[in-house]
């Protein structure tokens, strides 16, 4: 549902049902947002203000665990790109792609609102090794975009782990119809957009493939029919988690796994 506000900022939605909304406003221009979440109960819903920003900005730099940058990597062909973590902020609109790093391996992303994390890969086979700010490292901390972030430092690594194997179902034949879903064994690593948590279905000979998890131990299943998004239901992934298969992933390891579907 949407509203033009008028001359005066004030706005009305009316005929929402019970439920909880992600209410965003925009300028004309488009280069200034805002966004909330609204419960709305058995009753109007009055007095919500929406602060339009141009956003945050956060600066930073690609570096490579090789200490010199490759020969043969472009800056063109590396991404940094914001995850956010608030639901009621949405996705940042990166119109043309993520922005581009600079010949210097500089990078700025902006209109940056809520918390998130800085994701970076390539075209290449380099993948993201960490996130630092001002030395600290902030890979899996959300950081907070509601001011300007600098001294970003993110690393690179040839180092990717993968995780590979066969899948069967409970008479030994080839499964096809099953998820593989690989996640931290600690539950302290299953917060939102965790890269802890990965999932892959089989191909036709019943294998599968997983890359770029970060080290650690992890539990591995296959389920039968899969929700999106219920690979990162805590709930289920307890419930997993005393059922799958355990094992331990180191930097850059290749990591073979025979897999059965399970009957639940």
């Amino acid at each position: 549902m949407t509203a033009v506000a008028s001359g005066d900022g004030s706005f009305t939605l009316a005929g929402l049902l019970p439920g909880t909304y992600a209410v965003e406003a925009r300028s004309t221009s488009g280069s200034e947002n805002a966004s909330i979440e609204v419960v709305v109960s058995g009753s109007d819903v009055s007095g919500v203000t929406l602060m339009l920003s141009r956003g945050a900005i956060a600066r930073g730099r690609i570096r490579f665990d090789t200490a010199n940058p490759p020969e043969g990597l472009r800056p063109s062909e590396v991404f940094v790109m914001p995850i956010l973590v608030d639901r009621h902020i949405g996705t940042v609109e990166l119109n043309g792609g993520p922005p581009a790093v600079r010949d210097d391996w500089s990078f700025e992303l902006s209109g940056l609102r809520g918390r998130g994390f800085i994701r970076a890969g390539t075209l290449r086979d380099w993948e993201m090794k960490r996130a630092l700010r001002e030395g600290v490292d902030v890979t899996d901390t959300p950081l907070d975009f509601s001011s300007n972030i600098d001294d970003l430092e993110v690393e690179l690594t040839r180092l990717v782990s993968t995780v590979s194997g066969d899948v069967v179902d409970n008479r030994g034949a080839v499964a096809l119809d099953g998820t593989v879903i690989i996640f931290a064994d600690d539950p302290e690593k299953w917060g939102p957009q965790s890269r802890f948590i990965a999932s892959a279905r089989p191909d036709q000979r019943g294998r599968f493939t997983i890359r770029g998890l970060p080290p650690a131990s992890y539990v591995a299943i296959v389920v039968g029919y899969l929700e999106p998004g219920e690979e990162r239901d805590p709930d289920l992934l307890a419930e997993w988690r005393r059922r799958g298969t355990l094992f331990t992933l180191s930097e850059g390891e290749t990591h073979a796994l025979n897999l059965s579907l399970s009957p639940f």
